[in-house]
């Protein structure tokens, strides 16, 4: 198994259990707002999503959430 692909079955893991754990909290205290949401990528888009990810060392979520964040910070700008 490749280092790559190791590392994404543990990203994967660590957010199945951050999800474990916000289903617990939440049936304790009813609804709440959610960190997360899912959104679709086309397939050839997420190995390039994962490669900036990776170069970056972040998450591929927290890097869709820096590239949104610049592309509005540009339109904003221009």
């Amino acid at each position: 198994m490749g280092v790559s692909k190791k590392i994404e079955l543990e990203e994967m893991d660590r957010n199945e259990e951050r999800l474990s754990e916000s289903i617990a909290k939440d049936d304790d205290v009813g609804f709440k707002e959610k960190k997360f949401q899912n959104v679709g990528v086309f397939k050839e888009d997420i190995e390039l999503l994962r490669k900036l990810a990776e170069k970056e060392q972040r998450s591929m979520a927290r890097q869709l959430s820096v590239i949104i964040r610049k592309a509005v910070a540009e339109q904003k700008a221009a």
